[in-house]
């Protein structure tokens, strides 16, 4: 993967992951559903529940683009409101499909 597809790449994901963010601050499972419709509601929640006392997001910054076998895995730093600490977050997308279709995302606390 060439700098300028990461480039591309970053930028028509970037609104989208900023809907995660939003989603997981607000807790609100539909908006961010039709983006991961494996995504359970429980899964979901317990995510929420961890990230809530961090307060809203406050920092967030690309680091990069890792190509996996069948997947490309998209990274960010992000710190928080009421939080000194930082975490780490992947969003995977399909590496196998010429439409942009997410397959995980998670973050490393």
């Amino acid at each position: 993967m060439s700098e300028s597809d990461i480039v591309r790449l970053k930028r028509s994901v970037q609104p989208i992951f900023d809907t995660v963010l939003e989603c997981h601050y607000t807790g609100e499972f539909n908006a961010i559903s039709k983006f991961f419709p494996s995504l359970s509601s429980d899964v979901f929640d317990e995510a929420v529940g961890v990230l809530k006392p961090m307060g809203k997001p406050a920092r967030v910054e690309f680091l990069g683009a890792i190509n996996k076998v069948s997947e490309i895995k998209l990274l960010w730093k992000v710190s928080y409101h009421s939080s000194d600490e930082e975490l780490l977050w992947e969003l995977l997308i399909d590496g196998r499909s010429d439409e942009l279709k997410f397959v995980g995302l998670g973050f490393d606390k």
